[in-house]
């Protein structure tokens, strides 16, 4: 049984943390393509930092555009765009609303994280470089909830932020990417999460980069081809 409930916990967090990253990166994809500059930025952070070897642990957190892309992403289109809570006690809300205790509440994320009095008149617009330079760090509290909040707060939003960060570093160092219809008007659809619908890309190795591969846990250097 314990054997069991091991595997069970794996293939929930596992199932989760896909979901929520897939999420992300399909997002971030779309945003960066719509937004040359900001996806010109983002390889040219890549290509300083990495100077043409692998990503490794050391790199997490250590590129400020490509944590702002992925706040900014997570802010316009939160994978999971809203969530149910209940207080655990009777609870007064802002001093003015009287909650039952266990009385269900939609938390509307989607929304909040696009409320002008916080971000401004161009709330609706993608913008990396409003999440840069202190600025994350001096939002209201609670301002950006896209894995939740406290107690509640999503178990695989670190790994999905890891994953994230692997991903669009390796897509970005290797390739240049291109929207498969140049046309293509962002439309959503959501199952357990939201992602963008009939959306492809095209994807061509970069001709002045090598080609890097994954490398055996035995194995300390760094092959190209």
């Amino acid at each position: 049984m314990k054997q069991f409930a091991v595997s069970f916990a794996l293939l929930t967090f596992l199932i989760a943390g896909h979901e929520t990253t897939s999420g992300m990166l399909v997002f971030a994809l779309y945003y960066l393509l719509t937004h040359p500059e900001a996806m010109r930025k983002l390889q040219a952070e890549i290509d300083a930092t990495l100077g043409g070897r692998l990503f490794t642990t050391k790199d997490l957190n250590s590129m400020p555009y490509l944590i702002a892309v992925m706040r900014e992403t997570l802010r316009m289109a939160p994978t999971a765009p809203a969530r149910t809570v209940a207080p655990f006690e009777d609870t007064v809300i802002g001093g003015k609303y009287f909650i039952a205790k266990g009385e269900s509440i939609i938390v509307n994320t989607y929304d909040c994280q696009r409320d002008r009095k916080v971000w401004g008149e161009d709330a609706d617009e993608f913008k990396p470089e409003r999440m840069l330079d202190g600025k994350y760090d001096t939002l209201p509290r609670q301002a950006w909830q896209a894995f939740g909040y406290g107690e509640r707060a999503c178990i695989g939003g670190a790994f999905a932020w890891q994953e994230a960060q692997i991903a669009l570093v390796t897509i970005f160092q290797q390739f240049d990417l291109s929207m498969a219809d140049p046309k293509y008007q962002l439309a959503v659809k959501q199952t357990l999460s939201i992602k963008p619908t009939n959306f492809f890309i095209r994807a061509t190795p970069r001709k002045d980069k090598p080609r890097l591969f994954a490398i055996p846990s035995i194995n300390s250097g760094y092959p190209t081809a």
